[in-house]
């Protein structure tokens, strides 16, 4: 998933994150957008200091309270498995209905470490387009009945999340953008009305204004962006609004 912005120095990646683990190999086009690409621009910085100062609670709260007997007990067995020195209530509910999809897959490293490793290499130059504040900032106002919701999505389906990120690894490498859309509906981020605005179009709203200085840039400028934000209502390709083509 790799679009060029005719006239411009700018085209547009969607990324994968995390790689399935048994799959961690980029596919050629997505080499061939690195190697195309003078300086880089990634969502946010993965600074672990930073994102763990934006993640903790201020004060103690068991989300899991709120959720379904069997998905409460089913929620907390995962976190204390997984999990087990750092307790679900000291993390913010957000921060702990993004985790726990992750501890049910098996994954690598995604483009964002592997693009940051080659860029350190080459000293090709990489920028951000905002930062885990300003993320944790808009995170903060999902509701907590969402935020529930999305549990008892998991909880229902332990294996769900596996199984949508081969299928979506599948679309990504096919640059099939349309079935990556198909696949990510089915995750609780595009089911869930307030977590897909708050995840994908606020964002995407809030990056607008640098994507379009970008566009004028003289050198060639390569923005890498999660999948889900290059597809459906509202992407950054449609709030941009210029002509694009798939490379």
């Amino acid at each position: 998933m790799y679009w060029e912005f005719p006239g411009t120095g700018l085209r547009l990646m969607g990324s994968l994150h995390l790689l399935p683990s048994g799959r961690p190999e980029l596919p050629k086009w997505a080499v061939d957008a690195f190697d195309w690409a003078e300086s880089l621009v990634f969502e946010a910085p993965q600074d672990q200091e930073l994102i763990a100062a934006t993640i903790r609670a201020a004060e103690p709260e068991r989300i899991t309270l709120a959720l379904s007997d069997v998905a409460r007990a089913t929620i907390e067995g995962l976190w204390q498995t997984k999990c087990p020195n750092a307790p679900i209530e000291s993390f913010k509910p957000w921060a702990a209905a993004l985790a726990v999809p992750s501890f049910l897959m098996e994954t690598s490293p995604g483009v964002e470490p592997q693009f940051t490793k080659w860029a350190g290499e080459q000293r090709k130059p990489v920028s951000f387009l905002e930062t885990p504040a300003s993320f944790a900032a808009i995170a903060d106002t999902i509701s907590r009945t969402e935020l529930c919701a999305s549990m008892e999505i998991v909880a229902a389906d332990l294996l769900e999340p596996a199984r949508n990120l081969n299928a979506l690894y599948d679309a990504w490498v096919a640059k099939d953008f349309e079935q990556v859309l198909e696949v990510a509906q089915k995750s609780p981020m595009l089911r869930l009305e307030g977590m897909r605005q708050a995840l994908l179009m606020r964002r995407n709203r809030a990056w607008l204004e640098r994507l379009t200085e970008l566009a004028q840039s003289s050198e060639r400028v390569l923005v890498a962006v999660g999948a889900l934000h290059c597809v459906g209502a509202g992407n950054v390709r449609e709030l941009l609004n210029r002509p694009n083509r798939l490379v």
